[in-house]
């Protein structure tokens, strides 16, 4: 496994706290979650660089969001 550093690692951890506080299932893959998010972080300056409009990252998020959401508890 690789370890993880920086950003990565925040963005893990912050969903292994999500898992233990119950608000994601305790099914979800802590390290595949966050390496999405952080993946899609450090694209964001290289899409704004080559001029990509706030209004597309603002649907990608929405759309990024989604993941996050698929992942949530659901109650009885």
């Amino acid at each position: 496994r690789l370890s993880l550093v920086g950003s990565e690692m925040c963005i893990e951890t912050g969903v292994e706290r999500a898992i233990a506080a119950g608000e994601l299932s305790c099914r979800t893959d802590a390290r595949s979650l966050g390496v999405a998010f952080n993946s899609f972080l450090l694209g964001v300056s290289i899409s704004a660089r080559d001029g990509v409009k706030v209004s597309v990252f603002n649907a990608s998020i929405t759309e990024l969001m989604k993941l996050w959401d698929a992942a949530r508890t659901r109650e009885p």
